[in-house]
């Protein structure tokens, strides 16, 4: 009997004693969104699309610095070994072509700099361990940015200009009796549609940038998110149908045949990259779906 009271007692004692915490199981939805991005950035179609850009950025560094009669490097060169070369800063043509060259060159290195971006983060994608390094894509986000305040400062000088030249704009059209309202209307129309594209350039960016930071996030805080608009998948595949025409276009004109390929590669290379993108986004939404709990 006191054998019995004793084991009911002890028995009640341990009852009553805190319950010793579980260790939780592993995260393997953090796992997942790490995965997806690792599938994503390692896939047979975003390497497809890193080779693409590359042949790109190859062409266009061989467009740049290329000796053909129409080249700027070419020009610029050509005026710098003359023996009048210290006139260049009174020519007018050799000013533009030495802008041209500027720009060109700095274009090219936002080029380079999105090419590495892109094999930094297919490597690191690649790569056996059980996280992924984001320095690629934010190279990328980075030049991304670069061609965004470009484009705002494009678009602010382009505006005072248009502001500027209104006036005198409209005084040159009224010389022309019975025509300017025609005139007038048709201004007011290409103004109109060279501020859409200028918006709808900006706000293309801008998505590509908050694309970007979704999938960086994924990868660091292992959360899926799936802030990736389709903006960018529609105008990609119109600049895709617009790099095709363009193309066609130039090889039917009797246009130059590397100008042809990199239009036909840069649509390839739109569409890729497109396809690849709505395929993380589909994973990325059922991960997300998955991971909300049943109510």
């Amino acid at each position: 009997m006191d054998k019995h009271v004793n084991l009911q007692s002890s028995s009640t004692q341990q009852s009553s004693l805190p319950s010793k915490p579980s260790v939780p199981p592993p995260d393997s939805g953090a796992d997942s969104a790490v995965l997806a991005v690792k599938a994503a950035g390692s896939s047979s179609l975003f390497l497809a699309a890193v080779v693409l850009y590359t042949f790109i950025a190859l062409l266009d560094g061989i467009a740049l610095f290329n000796h053909d009669v129409n080249s700027p490097f070419a020009s610029v060169f050509m005026i710098l070994t003359e023996s009048t070369r210290q006139s260049f800063a009174f020519t007018w043509k050799a000013q533009i072509d030495f802008t041209a060259l500027i720009v060109g060159i700095a274009e090219f290195v936002l080029v380079l700099l999105i090419l590495s971006g892109l094999w930094l983060f297919f490597f690191s994608s690649k790569s056996r361990k059980n996280s992924v390094s984001t320095i690629g894509l934010t190279m990328i986000q980075t030049v991304v940015i670069i061609r965004i305040i470009g484009i705002c400062i494009i678009g602010l000088i382009g505006i005072m200009q248009l502001i500027m030249d209104a006036k005198k704009l409209l005084i040159a059209i009224g010389y022309i009796p019975g025509l300017s309202t025609i005139h007038t209307a048709g201004a007011v129309i290409a103004v109109i549609l060279v501020f859409a594209l200028f918006i709808l350039l900006l706000v293309y960016y801008i998505k590509i940038t908050q694309t970007i930071t979704a999938v960086r996030e994924t990868a660091q805080i292992k959360i899926p998110y799936d802030q990736i608009s389709t903006l960018i998948i529609v105008i990609n595949c119109v600049s895709a149908a617009c790099s095709i025409f363009s193309g066609i276009t130039t090889i039917l004109y009797g246009g130059s045949p590397r100008l042809f390929l990199s239009e036909l590669l840069t649509a390839a290379f739109l569409i890729i990259i497109s396809i690849s993108v709505l395929q993380y986004r589909t994973r990325i939404r059922q991960l997300k779906t998955a991971s909300k709990p049943v109510v």
